[in-house]
């Protein structure tokens, strides 16, 4: 795949194809030498014992989550959810980037979004750590036919909490008995920060009547993770500014915040 400097996405595609394609390795070589193991080819040892009792179980084995992404799911859901991951890269691959990128099939959400804000930068010629994310919720079945002239179209988001009003465009009260409800897609706009609040969203859109609420994001439903060398916990993705009528304290005591995996 043609590398361009001027374009990031490229080189966030080769880094996901070569994490997938190790995990790929994982995958492979333990189910082989599982197969040995119980014809007798070779000898059982504890590690491919570990394997087949999750397999057999139904769950993921350890070694794969080990080299894998971030999950909750059982063993069916991620080999389903595994190969979805891999069409996605694929049909990129050959046929160029998409329209709207499901955030949720990259291995490293975080790298992506830098993509974006990096292709911004370089495009207009200004310090990447001055740029940062305006939200645009879509309206709900839009068809999103060309990609955006700056920034990205994505999609794949659950909101846990509330859920998204596409005709008033601002966030509500859940339906009764509707704990997740999916987000329409998201166009992530690059701006350049005006040098207020800490530097991770954009100021309030001018145009816009309503308060935002930055609404985290988490890559599964459990919301914790494992706080990374970079200091943040490796679950949380970014905080996206959703429009509200109401004051953003009242999603906060909600706990409101959207996912990119569920468990089935």
């Amino acid at each position: 795949y043609p590398l361009k400097h001027e374009d990031s996405m490229a080189t966030v595609l080769y880094h996901d194809c070569t994490r997938y394609n190790s995990l790929l390795g994982v995958v492979e070589g333990s189910l082989t030498d599982l197969l040995a193991a119980l014809q007798g080819r070779i000898v059982m040892s504890a590690a491919l014992d570990a394997v087949a009792q999750r397999v057999f179980d139904g769950l993921v084995p350890g070694a794969w989550g080990d080299a894998g992404y971030l999950s909750e799911k059982a063993l069916g859901p991620w080999m389903a959810d595994l190969r979805s991951r891999l069409e996605f890269l694929q049909r990129w691959f050959d046929d160029g980037p998409p329209v709207v990128y499901g955030l949720g099939k990259f291995f490293y959400p975080q790298a992506f979004l830098t993509g974006v804000l990096q292709n911004y930068a370089r495009k207009y010629s200004v310090a990447i750590d001055g740029v940062v994310f305006r939200a645009h919720v879509m309206d709900e079945g839009a068809v999103l036919a060309e990609p955006p002239a700056d920034g990205a179209y994505v999609s794949g988001f659950f909101i846990e909490g509330a859920r998204w009003d596409s005709v008033r465009g601002v966030l509500v009260e859940q339906r009764d008995k509707e704990l997740i409800s999916p987000m329409p897609p998201i166009w992530l706009e690059p701006v350049v920060a005006s040098g207020d609040g800490d530097g991770d969203e954009a100021d309030e859109d001018p145009s816009a009547k309503n308060a935002l609420y930055d609404c985290p994001v988490y890559k599964t439903l459990a919301r914790y993770g494992q706080v990374s060398t970079a200091g943040q916990s490796n679950n949380f993705v970014r905080a996206v500014g959703l429009p509200t009528d109401r004051e953003p304290g009242h999603w906060v005591r909600r706990s409101v915040a959207m996912f990119l995996e569920l468990r089935e």
